[in-house]
């Protein structure tokens, strides 16, 4: 009995429920799907979708007032959005005989399907690990006392990252998820192989090599080859702060995955000149700045953890920094989407946090409303211009908000199709201050 012909719906519905089932990384960020595009001539590539922020809302003590809500300022609440541009296409061409598209679709599946999302979906990984990398707020490194080289992240090291989360008032409802290396993962389950409690745990340890779920606070566990390197900076930690600050001047040269918007997450900060370089990923602390308790507004007696966007060479007097700083109003209480306990004051030592010139891997752990990643179909141009490709067949499907495009066309020469999938998206740091990125050896 001849089978029917396999339509592109068809490819883009079995590509997808194959997608969705081992996305472990994109599950462990929020996933946004939206038609609702602001077009660029047309075309949904480059084009603009809103995204909502998570609300930071203000807590107004009334009790002075006997509940009375005058002097209480509207602006205390504000909702935030971010802007993120839809500039990347991973794309995934096949070429087969169109006898193959008459084949069950199961047979279909395994011969051309199955490699093309084994192969598309770290591709998004990847920009995805990549984009949050640079983002997060907390930074935990275990390290050798006389070296100071980073070792293999301890029990503790977790608990602390847990911690760091927990104080950014990041919700423990949906949990925290861990991204980390393969070598990573596998040298921190050899490391509890002494431990005995609870015995079922550590035993599925011992027979998948991979840490089980809830360890330390910890929800989820996921290993990803694509999780960066990072050298850091050979920066001699001597500069200080100048006192200025504010908006990143210019274009912020960002990883370019993440929506340039991200600016509102991001600010620039005078410095006297550098003695060496900071590389993008790497993290500082500035005297006088602490991390705060994210309700009250409260010092919680840390210094507050930077990460820095772009790379500074030697001699630079300005650093591109994440969290951007807010501080107190002119009253010293709090105010909505605070950050810091101060802002720097001039002298400020400027601290590295690594070692200089250090090459480690930088593991994620985060809350998945931390970051977003923002897709929608792709739509390829069927006239027009030359070069483009008429008689296209288009197939487009959404599930569980990734989005994922099928178009083809025929080869009448060859008797055979041209088929293309493409997944079209954008990044959007949300709450850098959920994302933590925990240091272990690399190599």
């Amino acid at each position: 009995m001849s089978n029917g012909l396999i339509s592109n719906q068809m490819i883009t519905n079995e590509a997808l429920t194959l997608a969705v089932s081992n996305c472990s990384t994109l599950n462990c960020v929020g996933r946004k799907f939206s038609d609702d595009v602001v077009r660029v001539n047309g075309r949904a590539t480059g084009g603009v979708i809103n995204v909502r922020m998570p609300n930071d809302i203000v807590i107004n003590d009334l009790s002075s007032t006997g509940g009375d809500l005058t002097g209480i300022e509207a602006s205390n609440f504000q909702e935030r959005s971010i802007p993120v541009t839809l500039n990347t296409v991973q794309n995934a061409f096949m070429q087969f005989s169109e006898m193959e598209r008459r084949t069950v679709i199961q047979n279909f599946s395994n011969r051309y399907i199955d490699p093309a999302v084994e192969r598309l979906l770290p591709k998004v990984n990847a920009d995805v690990i990549g984009a949050l990398s640079v983002s997060g707020n907390n930074f935990v490194r275990n390290s050798d006392q006389q070296t100071g080289k980073t070792l293999t992240p301890s029990l503790n090291s977790l608990g602390q990252v847990r911690a760091l989360l927990s104080n950014s008032l990041a919700p423990k409802a949906r949990g925290y998820s861990a991204i980390m290396s393969e070598f990573t993962h596998s040298d921190i389950t050899a490391s509890m192989g002494g431990y005995f409690n609870p015995a079922s745990e550590i035993s599925a340890q011992f027979r998948t090599g991979k840490l089980k779920n809830e360890v330390m606070g910890i929800d989820r566990f996921v290993s990803d080859q694509s999780i960066i390197t990072q050298t850091t900076g050979s920066y001699d930690g001597k500069a200080t702060a100048t006192g200025s600050y504010g908006a990143p001047s210019g274009s912020p040269t960002l990883d370019p995955k993440i929506s340039t918007s991200n600016a509102v997450n991001s600010c620039e900060i005078g410095v006297s000149a550098i003695n060496g370089t900071i590389n993008a990923g790497d993290f500082i602390t500035i005297e006088g700045v602490y991390a705060i308790n994210r309700a009250t507004g409260a010092s919680l007696g840390y210094l507050q953890h930077f990460s820095v966007s772009q790379n500074a060479a030697s001699g630079a007097t300005s650093l591109v920094v994440s969290p951007a700083i807010i501080g107190p109003d002119a009253q010293g209480k709090r105010q909505p989407n605070q950050t810091v306990s101060a802002v720097p004051a001039s002298g400020a030592a400027i601290t590295p946090m690594g070692l200089a010139g250090e090459t480690t891997y930088r593991n994620i752990i985060l809350h998945p409303e931390a970051a977003t990643l923002v897709n929608t179909y792709f739509d390829l141009a069927t006239s027009g211009p030359e070069g483009s490709a008429p008689n296209v067949q288009i197939g487009n499907s959404n599930y569980y908000n990734l989005s994922l495009t099928t178009s083809s066309t025929r080869d009448f020469m060859k008797a055979a199709s041209l088929i293309r999938m493409d997944i079209l998206y954008g990044i959007a740091i949300l709450r850098p201050e959920w994302i933590a990125i925990l240091a272990s050896p690399a190599g």
